[in-house]
């Protein structure tokens, strides 16, 4: 049954002959109203088609990296950026991304030569959101976009939150901050090692690489007077390994990254930190969740999955037709502590002096960890074949009693039954010694009783009787 309406009036529409008689009556008084109503269904049915393709239509977000997008720290960004927001985003969505990589601090026509090559690239495609990567991206945008994308909305994120506090954001951008907490992890490294008395930066040479310097300076100024600061910034990759070999065991190791030495050699961070850690003859602190298991001990680490959820619900907001200039510039996720458990007992760390909600990785399970399930089902079997052998035992002995017991009763009746014969034998021998008769008679006289082997004797005893009453009354006549 489908339902019209025409004016102010809901009819169904059936095969039943009475219904149909009045829709005919009832089209025929309102034939004025079959224009409007045809036309109202006309439009309806463009908007409609024109939102479900509309929907079909995908949104087109660029990332813009600050750095080279195979390093694969930014790998698994992107991967996680592309999973977060085509989860929370309303719209199918189309990604490109691009890296602003300049390759070295003394290319000033690096920047306007990219920029050319984006506005060539893209000349016949619109993008509805730009995503940054890093303060270079950011920068780099903020100076190009009204040349290269001046409509789309702008989404920021790797940039530090005291970083954004010296910028002006224009139209259109907003973003989530990130705090990168050197001073976090240093706390951590004088916790676990109390006597330190050196603290040796590790840096490389790129825009990227020392923009974490003035960070780094201004948390080891707490620490003035207390430990020797050495900045190992300017120098090639062989030099650093070879005197991070040859410090003593009381020095904090501070790594920050390097895409280029000082020889100008092209470095990738995560590679760097291997060799650093694999020859540094001190415990090494670092503050990328991505580092970790790469011979850390570990650092107060920045929530990347934190950070790129809520990136990922920003840009949904944003293709959902929310204003980003009314969308507000969100503030970083807390850091967390995190530690590798086995570079604390490479290096004699103790653990008890850690953040109650530090986290420890690569913790290595005791046996019971590891094999509780497996050792919890022995130990049910050994029970169980436990208590099966009490039972065996307890039934055995039990069985032993009763045996015992029978053998003893068996004892005792063929005793008894020897007994028995003996006496019965004893008696048959009595009685055969007595006389074939024999009386029992009172001192009066009296016959009280008589023994007799058979039956004649019975019949003599009788005689004998009445013979020896009938002489003891001729006695009494006398």
């Amino acid at each position: 049954m489908v339902e019209m309406k025409a004016r102010d009036v809901i009819f169904p529409l059936t095969f039943d002959s009475e219904v149909s008689q009045f829709m005919m009556e009832f089209v025929a008084k309102a034939k004025l109203t079959r224009l409007p109503i045809a036309l109202m269904i006309g439009i309806l049915w463009l908007v409609i088609g024109a939102n479900a393709q509309a929907e079909k239509t995908p949104r087109r977000v660029l990332i813009l990296h600050g750095t080279n997008t195979l390093l694969p720290a930014n790998v698994i960004v992107e991967r996680m950026v592309r999973e977060t927001v085509s989860a929370a985003a309303p719209h199918p969505i189309d990604f490109d991304w691009e890296a602003f990589d300049a390759p070295s601090l003394s290319n000033p026509s690096y920047e306007s030569v990219f920029a050319a090559l984006l506005q060539q690239k893209y000349r016949d495609r619109k993008f509805d959101i730009v995503m940054t990567v890093q303060p270079p991206a950011l920068d780099f945008v903020t100076k190009h976009r009204a040349q290269l994308w001046p409509e789309a909305a702008v989404v920021f994120f790797g940039v530090s939150e005291d970083s954004m506090r010296k910028r002006s954001l224009g139209r259109r951008m907003t973003g989530v901050t990130g705090k990168i907490d050197f001073a976090g992890t240093l706390r951590m490294a004088f916790s676990l090692q109390p006597n330190a008395s050196r603290v040796v930066v590790v840096s490389g040479v790129t825009e990227t690489d020392q923009s974490w310097i003035p960070l780094v300076q201004n948390a080891l100024r707490s620490l003035k007077g207390q430990a020797k600061i050495t900045y190992l910034t300017n120098h090639s990759l062989p030099e650093i390994l070879k005197t991070v070999s040859n410090l003593p065991g009381n020095t904090v190791v501070l790594y920050t990254s390097m895409f280029q030495d000082a020889a100008g050699r092209t470095t990738i961070p995560r590679d760097v930190l291997t060799q650093l850690t694999s020859v540094s003859a001190a415990p090494v602190y670092s503050f990328f969740e991505s580092f970790m298991g790469l011979g850390i001990v570990g650092g107060a680490m920045t929530n990347f999955d934190n950070i790129v959820q809520r990136v990922g619900k920003l840009v949904a907001r944003i293709l959902a037709g929310e204003d980003p200039d009314k969308i507000r510039v969100e503030p970083p996720a807390p850091t967390i502590p995190t530690v590798d458990w086995r570079q604390l007992k490479r290096w004699g760390l103790n653990e008890k002096f850690l953040p109650p909600d530090t986290i420890v990785q690569f913790r290595r399970p005791t046996l019971w960890e590891e094999y509780h399930r497996q050792i919890l089902g022995v130990a049910a079997l050994f029970v169980l074949e436990t208590l099966l052998v009490v039972a065996l035992l307890v039934q055995h002995r039990r069985r032993k009693r009763a045996e015992s017991t029978n053998e003893r009763q068996c004892i005792e009746l063929l005793h008894a039954y020897s007994l028995a014969s003996m006496s019965a034998a004893k008696n048959h021998a009595i009685l055969d010694a007595l006389p074939d008769v024999m009386f029992i008679q009172t001192i009066a006289g009296v016959y009280v009783d008589c023994h007799f082997k058979a039956e004649r004797d019975l019949l003599m005893a009788g005689r004998l009787s009445r013979q020896e009453h009938e002489r003891s009354a001729s006695c009494s006549a006398c």
